[in-house]
Formats: C-alpha cells, sequence, structure tokens
C-alpha cells in the first residue's frame, strides 16, 4: 500500500485552528479532504511531523 503524502504547511495551519475551533477529526478531515490518520499523526507531534 501507498503511503500517503504529508499535510502541506497551509493544511497544518487549518489544522491548527480547526484543532483551536475544538472540531473532531472527522469533521477537519472531511473540510480538508484528507484522512483522519494522516490528521491524526500530524496532531500528536506537530513540531516533529514529517
Amino acid at each position: 500500500m501507498a503511503r500517503a503524502t504529508l499535510l502541506s504547511l497551509a493544511e497544518q495551519a487549518k489544522v491548527d485552528v480547526m484543532k483551536q475551533l475544538e472540531l473532531t477529526l472527522h469533521e477537519m478531515s472531511r473540510q480538508l479532504t484528507r484522512s483522519r490518520n494522516v490528521i491524526r499523526k500530524y496532531l500528536a507531534d506537530p513540531l516533529h511531523y514529517d
């Protein structure tokens, strides 16, 4: 299975804002059209995300 692409810097900024607005992972993934797993991975450790 191929690895999904990482979130761009713009997408990371959007996730940060959505987290502050207390959106769920499901809502974030729907708005960004990205998987919940890639968002979850970013939120687990945003400083070392790559």
